[in-house]
């Protein structure tokens, strides 16, 4: 709702952290590589969003670190 994704958006950000759920549960118990992995996949994640929820995406994870880094950002889909 946050985002106002589309259902191709959302359908492609669901497969993309499907994929990316998978190749962490992989990778757990490596740290550099589960690094590597989150920043691909908020760079795959960004490649769906328009500019306008790009700047959206950008701002909320800017003002809610908090809240901690989770495949589904919070829910904000």
């Amino acid at each position: 709702d946050y985002l106002k994704l589309t259902d191709e958006q959302a359908e492609k950000i669901h497969k993309i952290n499907r994929d990316f759920h998978d190749k962490m549960f992989q990778n757990r118990k490596n740290q550099d590589e589960a690094e590597k992995l989150r920043d691909a996949h908020r760079k795959e994640i960004e490649k769906v969003l328009t500019k306008e929820q790009l700047e959206k995406f950008k701002e909320f994870r800017t003002n809610h670190r908090d809240m901690g880094y989770c495949p589904g950002f919070g829910g904000m889909w």
